[in-house]
């Protein structure tokens, strides 16, 4: 509803539009559902109040969703886009008052099958609505709805009211003789717990309640009927309908027990465990009758079918009906009511673990572990256990080799061993409700698994004498290792999985003596001249490290039923060679190949191929190629460049898709870091920065070597200048140097409050290309060219692959103001662009920027920045409160914008020229965005004298985003947050004797939070002058919480929240939370 002219009390107080579902916008679309009834009609009348037997007035009208109209008869009824609604009451002879408590869609889980004219359960629609129907009965819509005796609604303890009581309905109609309606309800799948809930309960009840002409106490005509399983395969328990709920006689009501009902399956007429020896038990190949009979062998028209096999974790659906026992129409209703399971299974479960560990001194060493859980066994979190039993056993053991071998061989062989065994034994079986004999249980059903696992490794830890074996054997590793694990379970009657794998590394370091000094001789240039001439130029690598691995799988599946699958074979062979090379100290690279290939053609023949040079299907081909530069020349400028490059080459072994895949990834950094603190030093440097020990004097220290002068002051500049002055002659070049340190010193306390300048450029590069044929060049492979020249497959169309270019540009500094005053500035741009074989271009750009107007409709690149004002409790007044008290402030302003483009061929984007770009490409933008943000605008921390901390935010953020089409849209958010925190540490002791004096520490934590937010969002058109708001939140939410803390075993809090939520579309609405809770630690 849109509201009335009368609004003054509804959300946000806004006037009454013609925006029918308050999005801010004029409705102009005239498409809706409608429908008109009288009120006196009795057509859709389902039920009327009544208050000690009179009626109060207040009805129920249920109207189908299939009887509404549409104002266009043409387009699709659909209910899924609903976004106001309107009542007219209209015919009215004289002033009328109606009120309206509630409108609702409401829906019934139970769908109608239909109508099944005979027994062979073939139900159709047609022509069913006014024959069979599914409804509802309750407490609150119906007068003449009477419960069941003991039955009645939960009662709310809070707002002292019970809510209604209500049965489901099957209404027939002139429903023919022998004829038969039903309803389904379809479940959803049931897993975990769910599905063994139904499981864990003894019987399924259920109360019946009659009323037709055609039902007395002694006769009846109508049979109710419930079935329930899953496809094909289902329980059904029919039986005859008496008047009323026939609490007396106890002959509607349904009392079953599940676990006879699941047992019956398994019988036959030799083993059949009857109720009655009366009774009748029919048995069939996909079918099993029990008719009931009374004290007389007389049939009481109850029967339980089981059609096929059903199972009670299982089911799927629920299904009802009432049956016609008669050759004549009759009408009436059966009520249904507390369809439940009843009678908890109180089955016993136990688990139990041993385990043992024994060692050998250090050459060997062993454990074992064994555990045992039963199926019903279960953590006291949860409800129901496993339904399934586990028995598990592990062994393992560990043998130094080495120690057995003398000493002086300097050689490591750790031998590592595993056994485990697991058997898993289910509850029932699988897809079944029938218990399993847990003492002899199938094969077939039981999952068990075992593995065995060896690990052997060899290394040399020890360095040898001999030069051959220094680099040979000292620098190998080998390891092998093998694991073979069977399973077994209800379909696979084994899976094999065979793993074999090794390697064999060789490290070779080299000597860290090993260069020359070329540059010496420039040693003598002033400033730089020592630093390059101490350059030492590296003529061998760091390191070579070379390694070959393999892995070798094979997995066997045999099924319980149809034949043994193939073999599942792979052997894979990884190489790996890497170089590091340190040129000088400021210059470091590293090479590294990878190689995989597949050799599961030569099966069996591996170790010859490899010798012969074969190493198989090459798959995967990767290198890597780093390199730094990092010049130290001048303590004030510290620049840094690196080069990083990743090539990637795969290749399908599919003989039909031609070509590879390549990939290249170039990264460029540099940086600098201009220290201008270090640059003034170059010029001066105070006697401390020199390393005097000279203190600073004051007015109560007297110098130690004479006495001086009254009046006068030493200086921080005097300190380095001898203490003694004893000829005059020199006091006049001492006056001319104290003007120039002044000046130095001016200019280094300045520099001193800037921090060092940081100053970062990054380039990214992402290439790759699909379906290239040829062999790729080594520049394209290091990343120092951007082509491969290389031709395309035709299979990949025009999608060749991609380029990615991304630069980011930073730069960082600070200033401290005084003391307490700290700024830090940050800028950062970053310009991306992504071109597709295809030729579509995307590019976007985003940077620091500063926006103003009302509604960011001006600005300009900027910094952001951030300010810290701390020692505020230096203040008289405030030392007194507070032990510490800071303030924060933080401003940052952001724009990006994006392109689209189709075979362009402009200008890139450059980084000094982006307003250009703007300008010159308007139409092809995509989206764009600029943000003002004050996180925080303003914030405080404070710590109070008394332990009290407290921590004040409030943030704004404005925002204004323009998208292709021209749309504009403001967003504006602003958030308060309060946090206090109090805590308390204390004790007593306990005065008893036998206690003896026992103290108790504890704890108490107070703390309070507050939280305040505001959201709203403005909107409008491209075509449009002004902005509408759409959107409009405010949210605000207090909460304490007290924790205290009796012991390290104990502790226990309580918890107080105040919610309140007001939105222009839902309105105003409050919560309220109170808890408490208390944590018992038990340790063993």
């Amino acid at each position: 509803m849109n509201g009335t002219e009368k609004n003054a009390l509804d959300a946000g107080r806004y006037p009454d539009t013609e925006d029918l579902d308050r999005t801010g916008f004029l409705d102009r679309t005239n498409d809706y559902f409608t429908k008109s009834f009288s009120l006196s009609d009795t057509t859709y009348l389902a039920g009327e109040t009544k208050k000690n037997g009179v009626p109060t007035g207040w009805k129920l009208y249920r109207i189908p969703l299939i009887d509404f109209e549409t104002t266009n008869p043409l387009k699709g009824k659909t209910w899924d886009n609903i976004h106001h609604l309107r009542l007219r009451l209209s015919n009215a002879s004289q002033p009328t008052t109606i009120y309206v408590a509630k409108i609702e869609l409401v829906g019934n889980e139970w769908q109608e099958l239909g109508i099944a004219s005979d027994s062979s359960d073939v139900f159709s629609k047609e022509n069913a609505d006014s024959v069979f129907a599914i409804s509802v009965v309750n407490t609150d819509d119906n007068a003449n709805y009477k419960p069941p005796r003991g039955v009645q609604g939960e009662f709310d303890r809070i707002n002292q009211i019970r809510s209604k009581e209500q049965s489901l309905v099957m209404k027939f109609n002139d429903l023919p003789g022998s004829a038969s309606g039903a309803a389904m309800k379809t479940l959803m799948s049931l897993t975990g717990e769910r599905a063994q809930s139904y499981l864990s309960y003894d019987r399924m009840k259920m109360y019946v309640h009659g009323s037709s002409p055609w039902i007395t106490n002694d006769k009846t005509d109508v049979q109710m009927f419930m079935r329930f399983g899953f496809g094909e395969n289902y329980y059904e328990i029919s039986q005859p309908v008496y008047d009323s709920w026939d609490e007396s006689n106890n002959r509607n009501s349904i009392n079953l027990d599940l676990k006879w009902l699941t047992s019956l399956k398994l019988q036959d007429s030799t083993s059949i465990n009857k109720y009655a020896p009366t009774d009748i038990f029919r048995d069939s190949t996909n079918y099993k009758e029990y008719i009931f009979t009374d004290d007389l062998g007389i049939e009481t028209g109850k029967v339980i079918r089981i059609k096929g096999q059903p199972s009670l974790n299982r089911i799927q659906f629920f299904i009802v009906g009432v049956k016609n026992l008669s050759n004549i129409p009759i009408s009436g209703e059966v009520w249904l009511d507390e369809l439940r399971l009843s009678g908890v299974k109180r089955d016993k479960g136990v688990s139990m673990r041993l385990q043992s560990r024994f060692n050998l001194a250090d050459l060997v060493n062993t454990s074992f572990a064994y555990r045992r859980q039963d199926a019903d066994f279960h953590m006291l979190q949860k409800r129901l256990g496993s339904n399934q039993s586990n028995e598990s056993f592990n062994f393992n053991a560990g043998f130094n080799i080495d120690k057995l071998l003398p000493s002086q061989w300097g050689v490591k062989i750790p031998i590592t061993t595993s056994f485990a065994n697991t058997v898993n034994k289910p509850k029932f079986f699988p897809g079944q409700d029938v218990l399993v004999n847990q003492s002899s249980p199938p094969d077939s059903i039981l999952n068990i698994n075992n593995s065995i696992s060896m690990n052997v490794s060899a290394s040399k830890t020890s360095k040898s004498d001999n030069k051959i074996i220094k680099y040979t054997l000292d620098r190998l590793k080998t390891r092998f290792s093998l694991n073979r694990r069977s399973n077994s379970n209800e379909i696979q009657k084994e899976v094999l999985n065979e793993t074999y794998s090794g390697g064999l590394s060789y490290a070779l370091p080299f000597g860290r003596n090993n260069y020359i000094m070329p540059l010496k001789w420039m040693s003598s240039v002033p400033w730089i001249g020592e630093k390059i001439g101490n350059t030492h130029l590296y003529y061998t690598p760091s390191a070579v490290n070379a390694s070959v691995n393999y892995n070798e799988q094979l997995t066997q599946r045999t099924p319980r039923r149809g034949e043994k699958s193939p073999d599942d074979y792979n052997f894979g062979l990884n190489q790996s060679y890497t170089m590091d090379y340190k040129v000088t100290e400021i210059i470091t690279t590293k090479y590294s190949r990878t190689i995989n290939s597949n050799l599961n053609d030569s099966r069996g023949y591996q170790l010859n191929s490899i010798v012969k040079g074969d190493v198989g299907f090459i798959s995967d081909i990767g290198e890597n190629f780093n390199s730094s530069f990092s010049p130290v020349i001048f303590d004030w400028l510290k620049p840094s460049f690196s080069y990083s490059s990743n090539y990637r080459w795969n290749k399908s072994r599919d003989k039909n898709i031609e070509g590879s895949n390549i990939s290249s990834q170039l990264r460029l950094s540099s940086g600098v870091t201009l220290s201008p603190t270090r640059l003034v030093e170059i010029f001066y440097k105070p006697s401390t920065a020199r390393g005097a020990s000279v203190q600073k004097p004051t007015r109560n220290i007297p110098s130690r070597s004479r006495r001086r002068t009254p009046g006068r002051i030493v200086t921080e500049e005097d300190q380095g200048v001898e203490e003694s002055i004893e000829d005059n002659k020199n006091s006049s070049k001492d006056n001319e140097k104290k003007k120039e340190n002044r000046v130095f010193k001016s200019m280094y306390s300045f520099t001193k409050k800037f921090s060092p300048i940081n100053i970062s450029y990054n380039e990214n590069y992402n290439k790759t290309g699909l379906g290239v044929i040829g062999e790729v060049p080594l520049a394209y492979r290091l990343g120092m060219d951007q082509n491969h020249g290389l031709s395309h497959s035709n299979q990949v169309g025009s999608n060749t692959g991609n380029f990615d270019r991304k630069r980011d540009f930073s730069i960082r500094s600070g200033l401290s103001l005084t003391r307490m005053i700290n700024i830090s500035f940050n800028y950062a741009q970053n310009i991306s662009s992504n071109l597709r074989g295809s030729g579509l271009e995307q590019r976007s750009v985003s940077r620091d920027y500063l926006s103003y107007g009302q509604y960011l409709e001006n600005g300009f690149p900027f910094v952001g920045w951030s300010l810290r004002l701390t020692g505020l409790e230096r203040n008289k007044f405030l030392s007194k409160y507070v032990n510490s008290l800071s303030i924060d402030h933080a401003t940052t302003g952001k724009e990006s914008r994006s392109w689209q483009f189709d075979q362009f061929s402009g200008p890139p984007i450059s980084f000094f020229a982006i307003d250009d770009f703007i300008s010159s490409y308007l139409d092809k933008q995509r989206t764009s965005r600029v943000n003002m943000s004050f996180a925080p605008l303003v914030g405080a921390t404070v710590a109070l004298k008394k332990g009290v901390s407290i921590n004040m935010r409030h943030n704004r953020t404005f925002s204004k985003e323009i998208t292709a089409n021209g749309g504009q849209k403001i967003f504006n958010d602003q958030s308060y947050l309060l946090s206090a925190n109090y805590a308390h540490k204390g004790g007593f002791s306990i005065p008893l004797p036998f206690l003896d004096n026992y103290k108790v520490n504890n704890q108490v934590n107070f703390t309070f939070n507050f939280d305040m937010n505001k959201n709203r969002t403005l909107q409008k058109a491209q075509e449009a002058t002004k902005f509408a708001e759409t959107t409009f939140t405010s949210s605000w939410k207090s909460g304490i919480r007290l924790t205290y803390s009796f012991s390290k075993s104990v502790s226990g809090s309580v918890v107080w929240e105040y919610r309140e939520n007001d939105s222009k579309h839902t309105g105003k609405k409050v919560d309220r939370d109170f808890g408490f809770d208390v944590n018992l630690a038990i340790r063993g």
